[in-house]
């Protein structure tokens, strides 16, 4: 167990670190290879942290936003623990409680549109067929 408090301590430091340098997005293969979950450290890792723990990961940022955070405005590491555990960003912000703004969600639908007229080759009464 004092592994594990070791790297959260380390992960919470390079997250930290990352901030600082406004590079939250880019993580290192180094850095990657030891704290994802796909990596034995990193499962055992990312099993350490509750729910309410990257719950609360969401609230806090919310909080110092004063709106939803987006994706690229948590750390790439814990962006994939909050992933994993709930299958995706809006499923994460709602586990927490939260709910993207109004902007983002008109920004959702405009690019599900844009993406279904051009997968339906511009016709739109692909949908009814």
């Amino acid at each position: 167990m004092d592994d594990v408090m070791r790297y959260k301590t380390q992960l919470e430091a390079l997250a930290l670190k990352a901030a600082q340098n406004n590079n939250l997005t880019a993580c290192s293969d180094e850095i990657m290879s030891v704290y994802m979950p796909s990596s034995p450290t990193g499962e055992m890792i990312y099993e350490s942290f509750s729910d309410d723990e990257l719950k609360a990961m969401l609230t806090t940022l919310h909080e110092e936003l004063g709106r939803c955070p987006t994706q690229k405005e948590i750390y790439c590491i814990y962006k994939a623990y909050i992933r994993l555990r709930f299958g995706n960003w809006p499923w994460a912000l709602q586990a927490a409680g939260l709910r993207p703004s109004k902007e983002h969600t008109k920004k959702r639908k405009r690019r599900r549109r844009y993406f279904q007229k051009k997968t339906n080759g511009g016709n739109s009464d692909a949908k009814n067929n």
